[in-house]
């Protein structure tokens, strides 16, 4: 959970500071993640609400840094 909400309150950073990087693999992390939960037995649905949130709010916050590197001109570099 302290992961979600540090995922969070990353949308306060400067924009310059966010890897695209870092978030998009977060945000894989938790959706795959979520999957997994989805399909063990016995299904465990708040530890996939968890990994969902996290790959919500990475997803959401890669999309922000993507599109603010890309318009200066270099995705993927962290200043």
């Amino acid at each position: 959970m302290a992961l979600v909400l540090t995922s969070i309150d990353e949308f306060r950073r400067p924009l310059e500071k966010v890897s695209p990087t870092q978030s998009a693999t977060l945000a894989a992390t938790g959706l795959i993640w979520t999957r997994y939960c989805l399909v063990i037995k016995p299904i465990n649905y708040a530890l996939s609400l968890c990994n969902f949130s996290l790959g919500v709010a990475n997803g959401v916050q890669f999309l922000r840094a993507y599109r603010y590197h890309s318009l200066k001109g270099g995705v993927g570099k962290n200043v």
